[in-house]
Order: C-alpha cells, then structure tokens, then sequence
C-alpha cells in the first residue's frame, strides 16, 4: 500500500496489529506495556495537543531523552501533525545541545527528567518527557490523519557541530517512506519477533528499523532504560528476545563477556565447540552452544549491525555460535541504510547489497556514491554544503568502498580519516585495524595517522588483555600487512575502552589527541591517559540520597552519614545496576558501608547478574487441577471449624487485576480465607507472596502445597534477597495477577494490628497498582499462642473478613505517605 505520509503509515500498522503489544519497558519494579492501538491513539492525542498549543506543520519541536515508549509516540504525533522533530542524542553536552537549538530554532522542547541540562532561546517551552501521556491525556485525539506532502521534512538531524557551523540533515516524509518501502522487501520481519531497543532513538537507523519498519511488521519493541552489558542481557533472557540492531561496540561487549566466562569454565572445551561449529549446519551450531543461547534467553536469531565497520573476528563468532550478523551500510543522509546483508543474500566481510530502489557506484578516486528517493533534499540553513555534498542527485558519502561482481559493498575507510605516507601512499585505518583485530590477544585497535617529521606515519592504539606482549602483537600483524601499512608506533591504551562519539563508533579525533600528546619517539613505549572527567557512582548515589555530591565523601556511611537505610539501600544497588552495569551482591552491603567499600565492591562486581526463572509448573494445567483440588479440601476442612462472614463479597467478586491485596496476618493458612472468599474465576488469577523460609529444612512441604494450591512465591521482606522478591512480585503482576501480601512485620498473635514495614510504601508506589484491604478479625482468636504445633486450630469458630475499596495513590506519593495510607485503609475498612 503507497501512504502519502507517516502519519497514515502509522495509523494503518496501529489499526492492523491493535491489541498486540508494540513498545514495552522496565521501569523500576514493573514492566509498562503499550498497545498499539494505545500508541495511534497516544499519536493522534499528542498531535491535538501540538496543534493546541501552536504547533503546528512545519514548526519544529526538539526532543532530548533516552529510548522510551513514549519518545516513539512523540515522533508518531509530531509526525501525523506535520511538526518537524529535531532529534538530539543524549549523550550530547551542553555546549553542543546550544548550538543545535540555535540552528534549528524549534519553539517547543521535550526532554527527559533525568537529564540535567536545559533549553535557551528560542525555545519557549519546555516539557519532560515522560509526562507526555499525562500532558496528552484530556485531549480528543485527531479524527483523521492530515494531508501532509511526502515532500514535507520530517525530521532534522544533526550530525556534526563540535566545531564550525552544525550540519542538519534535513529528511522528508517520502525519505523515510521510500526507506521502509525497500527496508521491507530485503529485510522482511516477523510478526512474532520480539525486538530490543538499543541504539538512541535520535538515529536515522533506530527510527527507520526499530521504531518504523519493526511497527508495520507487528513486531514488539522493547526499551532498556539505559544500555549496558546488565540491562540488554537481562532483557534478552526476560523478554523472549529474537533480534536486535547493534553497532559493533556492543556486539563486542557482549561477545567479551561470553568469551570470559566461557573460558574460565573450560577454555579447552570452548575452543574445540568454535572448530567444530564451522563444519556443521547452522540449526546445529545453536545445540552446540546451547548454554550460550540459553543466558540469551534462548530465542536470538539475528544481530543487525551498522553505524560503523564490524570486525571480521567479532561476526565469524557469532555466526560460529548459531547467531546470524546481518550488517548494513548507510548515512543519516541516506535515511540509515543503503546496502544490507539479508536472509537471501549474505557475505560477511561486507555490507551487502544496494536496497531496492537505491543505486551506489564507486567513483574514480574510490569515493562511494549513493542516489535515490531515501536520499536527503540537503543541509539545513547550509547551501554550500549542500551543493558540495549532492552533485546531480549523487551523494558523496567520503567513504571509500569497492563493489564486487555480485554487487556486493565492502567499506574500505572514511576519506578524511585517510594515512598520507610521505611517498604519497595512502593507508585506510580500518584495513591495518582489521588486521590488528583478527590477533587473539587484541579486543581492539585504533589506528591513526600521526605527524613526524618527514610526514604523517600509522600509529596504533591497543586494547589487549596482554600489554606485555605488544611488541610480538605488532611484529606478527605487520607481517600480514602491506609494506605502506606497516605500523610504525604503538600506545597501550590504558582505559577500560577508547572514546566513543554519539553513535558508539571510536572517537578517532581524540585518540589521535591523545596519541600526539602521550607518544612515545619509539616502538614500545607506553603511556598512560588520565581518567575520565566525573565520578558516575558518587552521581548514582547522590541521586539517591538526595543529598549534593559533595557530600559523598569516601569516608562516609550509608545509613548513618547518607540517611539510606534498607529500602534505600536497595534502590541504589538497582540503580548501580541499571546505570553503570555492575551488580553488587546485596548481603555485602549494609548500613556501616562506606562509600570507599562500595566502591571497591562495584569494581569488583560482575557485568551480568544470575537471574533465576521463577518455576513456571504452578501455573501449567495439571498443577491447577491438583491446586484446585487442594483448596477444596482445604476449605472442607476449614467448614469443620470455621465460619466465614464475608463482608462486601461484591467487591470480593470484582477484584482488580493486577493489584496487591494487603491483609493482617493473624495466623496460620490466613492466606487460604482470603482465597476462600473469592469467585474461582477470580482466584485463579491470584497469587500468594510467602516467607522463603517454608521452602526450607522441615516445612519444605508446606512451600510444595502453597505452590500449588495457591500458586505461591517467595518473598523476602528483608534481607539480602529483598530486590529479588520485589523483581519476582513485579513480574506476577505483569503478567495481570492480584498479589495477596502481608504488609506487617510480625504476625497479630493478639489480634492488634502491627506497624506496617517500611517496603510497604515502596511497594506500593513502584508497583503502580490498586491496593485493597482484606481485613481479618477474630481469626487469632482459633491458634493460642502457647500452642507448641500452631497448624492446627484449638477451637471452631466465626471469622469476620472485611473487603475494602480499592485504594489507588495519586502520582507523586511519598513512600512513607503511600505506607500511611495502606494502613488506614486497612485499619479503616468497614
């Protein structure tokens, strides 16, 4: 079907898939979904809402955030309105953020609240982000999609403007419409792929796979709310992951990680695996490395790859382990990619073939040019440039590239980053660090061109796990290279990784700096680089306690000196682990932690957490069969000796799903009244949060029969496994159940209500649900206290149970509000 514009792309794919999932993320403790029919409805509201407050086609809005569900919505209404957005990436500093604003002079602005740097004119307002739904939700959504020409620019992205003038790429409806067009005939998806969310969202390659082609295939997209080695393997084993796009950085990362621990296990077994995997078929590659794909989630099929050269090694890895590379060549100016490997047409070592519609020839000098609709009209406010850059339709990329008899593109290195020898010759970086990157003790190269006396001469910088032996690297990879090539200087680079631009390609710029300020005269020689700017953990924490960084010394205590006690213990491990993709074990961290211990125990911490699948048999049929016949025996036995007064039943029958069902804990099996008093079809969607410890030494039994009469988990309302069982809890309620739970810290034995702890208001703000109150009274009336077995009842009698009104918190609610008002509206339920 030909749409005239995205904003018709966009409603026909919501229409099309509507009650399917389109964009999920993690927030905190739960995992927020949206339908799509939710994003064209969120598309359409966000669009009134422009047109309300002036926006209008044309205007230009700027949006500075991480990937979220809601950053796409903003793009989809701003593009059904005809607004054009200006993306900025995140990592962009506040000098450059400035000079982009000013170059494109947008007049409304939307950033994230985490971020802390600000908009000047000619902005006039600015609004968070992730308020979008709120600031949209009064407003009637757009009857109709307007008519905006395919001609209309879309979108601006700058590119460039850490020095001079900021180069934006201006791109149009039909830009990105000719891209998704071609994008579907040679990279087709599958509807029930579940793809991950990775690279900014303000890159022409996320918009167009990941956000465009990924919503008119049905495909579900899931966010991370910061990328690290953590947050993508977590997402890739808990959300069924199938595919994801990645530039090589990350494709490295993670490989990294695999390899070590592979190797400490048994290095022996894991290199005979990669020998044998090259002489077997594909399917079997996946049983040979099934503990690979198993810590992936066991779905992966493919990796896109792009935004810069992938190595060799790194993708004959993958393909080797099961795990298809499908890498693509483009530029923002051409709407992401020109050529791409696909399923029917796939050559490692390149960039694969033209997309359809698309043409690229190699000019006389080796320049790739590219022409065709997906390609930019021109520079924004840039004339010149423009003119420079498109000549008779033909973009000149600056890179340089060959093309082979199938029509295969191989990227040979980026003009301006071209060695001049001083005979004349000239040497592509990317050629010597390829050569550099197939050694097996180099993670990776950075090669540039230094100045000497008679000329420039190729120096490399290493990332290798065996600085000792940098000279025998040098010697044995110069043996492969071309006498031009040779490499004539070396530095160990001593950072945990080289510097990275926007797009995670290395920083060549400040390399070379570095390399010209540190060099040695001679081969050899290895300086050192000082440390990045910041402390990211004293940033984590201070945000945590609420307190100025100047305050988190070394020397100072969690608790005692910081104010973070247990629950706010627990939140600043998860933010360790989300923002800097180090898990610290909890138990190591308690009140008298100092900030030098914390640090030492962060540096130690893994790159990847162990997270158990909770057992999924309670849930399967015959376990529900057999839980079903357990209840019904169990309330039998409650029949003989006791009788249940159910007070509203009519609210019992209509519990919300998800929501937390809080009551007083007044003896044994209390939970089973609760259970007792609600409709089977109700009950089947409740589970039972339960002390850990009857899954242990003699009451193990009981933990065997709560699981399957109830569908019982294990829930720790301290200690050190206190975020696993908020983690477990978050997912029962993701996946729509009512969670019975016990907020008081200790059991009535007199049937006086006991102070609520404090993870109550925690829980209840970051669970987002409805909370409602089951109030049991004259239960602990039936187990006396000096009873030395207390499963048994002493004595038959009425038991009085309470069903309150839902209580949901209003946004912005304190933790120690939202536990005040749990138990009021339990102690007051009537």
């Amino acid at each position: 079907m030909t749409y005239r514009n995205l904003g018709e792309l966009v409603g026909a794919a919501s229409e099309q898939f509507a009650d399917d999932v389109a964009f999920q993320v993690r927030r905190g403790l739960r995992l927020e979904r949206y339908t799509f029919r939710a994003a064209g409805d969120g598309a359409r509201r966000v669009a009134a809402w422009l047109n309300a407050r002036g926006i209008t086609a044309g205007e230009r809005l700027v949006v500075w955030s991480p990937n979220m569900p809601e950053y796409a919505m903003l793009y989809f209404g701003a593009w059904t309105a005809g607004v054009v957005v200006v993306p900025i990436d995140v990592r962009t500093g506040q000098e450059i953020l400035d000079r982009f604003v000013a170059a494109a002079e947008p007049r409304m602005a939307f950033k994230s609240r985490h971020l802390a740097g600000r908009f000047g004119p000619p902005v006039a307002e600015t609004f968070d982000l992730e308020d979008l739904l709120d600031l949209v939700a009064d407003m009637r959504p757009l009857a109709s999609v307007p008519d905006i020409p395919s001609q209309s620019l879309c979108e601006i992205a700058f590119t460039s403007g850490t020095t001079g003038v900021p180069k934006g790429v201006m791109l149009t409806h039909g830009n990105f419409l000719a891209e998704i067009a071609a994008m579907r005939q040679a990279f087709p998806l599958k509807r029930s792929y579940r793809a991950l969310s990775v690279l900014p969202l303000s890159h022409a390659l996320e918009q167009i796979i990941d956000l465009l082609l990924a919503y008119t295939f049905g495909v579900r997209m899931t966010h991370v709310p910061s990328v690290n080695a953590v947050t993508i393997s977590r997402a890739l084993r808990e959300e069924g992951t199938t595919c994801l796009i990645l530039v090589p950085q990350l494709l490295r990362m993670l490989l990294t990680g695999i390899e070590r621990r592979a190797r400490e296990e048994n290095e022996a077994l894991w290199t005979s695996a990669h020998a044998v995997a090259e002489r077997i078929p594909f399917p079997l590659r996946r049983v040979l490395f099934g503990r690979v794909h198993r810590a992936l989630g066991g779905h992966l099929e493919f990796f896109g790859s792009g935004g810069a050269p992938l190595d060799l090694k790194v993708a004959a890895a993958w393909q080797r382990m099961g795990v298809h590379i499908l890498e693509g060549y483009g530029l923002t100016e051409t709407s992401a990619a020109s050529t791409i490997n696909s399923w029917r047409a796939q050559r490692l070592g390149t960039v694969g073939q033209p997309i359809p519609g698309v043409d690229v020839r190699i000019s006389g000098d080796g320049e790739i040019l590219i022409r065709g609709p997906t390609v930019s009209p021109g520079y924004f406010g840039n004339e010149e440039l423009t003119s420079r850059s498109f000549v008779d339709g033909w973009l000149q990329t600056g890179d340089i590239g060959s093309l082979d008899a199938d029509g295969f593109l191989r990227i040979s290195g980026r003009a301006a980053f071209k060695i001049v020898l001083p005979d004349g010759r000239n040497v592509y970086p990317e050629d010597v660090e390829q050569t550099l990157n197939l050694h097996p003790l180099v993670r990776e190269s950075c090669v540039v061109g230094v100045e000497r006396n008679d000329g420039e001469a190729v120096y490399a910088a290493l990332l290798t796990t065996a600085p000792e032996r940098a000279d025998e690297i040098i010697r044995e990879s110069n043996r492969r290279l071309a006498a031009h090539q040779q490499i004539r200087g070396y530095t160990i680079w001593q950072e945990a990784d080289f510097p990275r631009t926007a797009t995670l390609k290395v920083d060549r710029v400040s390399v070379r700096e570095a390399v010209e300020r540190d060099r040695a005269a001679v081969v050899g020689e290895r300086p050192g680089r000082p440390g990045p700017p910041g402390d990211p953990l004293i940033a984590v924490i201070a945000r945590a306690a609420e307190r100025p960084s100047d305050d988190v010394r070394d020397g100072a205590e969690l608790e005692g000196d910081l104010g973070l006690d247990s629950i706010g213990r627990i939140e600043l491990l998860a933010a360790i682990e989300e923002e800097m993709g180090r898990v610290v074990d909890e138990l190591a961290v308690g009140p008298q932690t100092t900030i030098a211990e914390l640090r030492a125990l962060v540096a130690a911490g893994s790159t990847s957490r162990e997270i158990k699948a909770p057992p999924r048999w309670p849930r399967t049929w015959w376990a529900r069969m057999i839980g079903s016949a357990l209840l019904w025996i169990a309330f039998r036995l409650q029949d003989r000796w006791m009788r249940l007064d159910v007070v509203h039943p009519d609210r019992a029958a209509s519990l919300p799903v998800p929501s937390l069902v809080i009551f007083n804990y007044q003896g044994p099996y209390a939970p089973l009244v609760l259970l007792r008093a609600l409709p089977a079809h109700v009950r089947s969607r409740v589970a039972v949060a339960v002390d850990p410890r009857i899954w242990k030494g003699r009451d193990r039994w009981q933990g065997l029969l709560a699981a399957l009469a109830a569908q019982a988990f294990s829930f720790a309302k301290s200690g050190g496994t206190a975020l696993a069982g908020l983690e477990e809890l978050g997912r029962w309620l993701d996946d729509g159940y009512a969670v019975i739970i016990s907020p008081e810290g200790e059991p009535e034995l007199d049937g006086a209500l006991r102070p609520f702890l404090n993870g109550t208001g925690l829980m209840a703000v970051e669970m987002r649900v409805p909370i409602v109150p089951f109030k049991l009274e004259h239960y602990h009336r039936l187990f006396p206290r000096d009873q030395s077995f207390p499963y048994l009842p002493n004595k038959p009698g009425t038991v009085r149970l309470i069903v309150g009104e839902p209580l949901t918190l209003p946004k912005g609610t304190t933790y120690r509000d939202a536990t005040e008002a749990a138990e009021r509206a339990l102690v007051d339920a009537h």
